[in-house]
């Protein structure tokens, strides 16, 4: 499915809204995503709703890079395709997301959104959905002040480690048994 854009991979997506903020401190604003496959698969990647699909073949465990195909983004949806088969979208912080969908994502280790970089704040982040991410490890939404639900966590049991610092959520959603070390 996933080489020829076809069935289900159409639908197994990471959707998202980036944005370049025009004053920035601490992450310089880059809409390049780094996507690191949990199997062999062809990874691919939309900005925006009527832009071209890039794909590359990707190797387990080798991160594959996707360029933007400009540097100036406003509210544009990007669609992250293969998202069952993806154990991490790389550093997300200098996309400077609005919202983010990763309930798909299933086999997603990492999920870096926010920075404790001296000076950064996203003020687009609003909504965040994980889902039930059975290997979800690490989880970083530092200093997304205007994300303020609470985050849910409760159906990934595997949770390590969740950096919050910054953020405006107003609690933590655990799993009722798990790993945790860091919160």
């Amino acid at each position: 499915d996933s080489k020829w854009y076809a069935s289900d991979y159409a639908d197994d997506i990471v959707s998202l809204r980036i944005y370049t903020p025009e004053t920035y401190a601490g992450v310089t604003p880059n809409a390049d995503i780094t996507v690191t496959p949990y199997s062999n698969m062809y990874c691919g990647v939309r900005y925006g709703a009527g832009g071209t699909l890039k794909q590359e073949k990707a190797t387990k465990n080798v991160p594959v890079t996707f360029e933007a195909p400009n540097n100036t983004f406003n509210d544009t949806e990007t669609a992250i395709y293969g998202a069952s088969n993806i154990s991490s979208l790389g550093d997300l912080s200098p996309l400077y997301c609005g919202t983010l969908n990763v309930s798909k994502a299933d086999k997603l280790v990492e999920l870096i959104v926010g920075s404790n970089a001296t000076g950064y704040v996203n003020q687009n982040m609003k909504e965040l959905s994980v889902g039930n991410n059975k290997l979800l490890q690490k989880i970083n939404i530092q200093n997304c002040v205007n994300l303020v639900d609470p985050l849910n966590l409760s159906l990934c049991p595997n949770i390590e480690e969740i950096y919050a610092e910054g953020s405006g959520i107003t609690g933590v959603s655990l799993p009722k048994s798990g790993y945790l070390k860091k919160m």
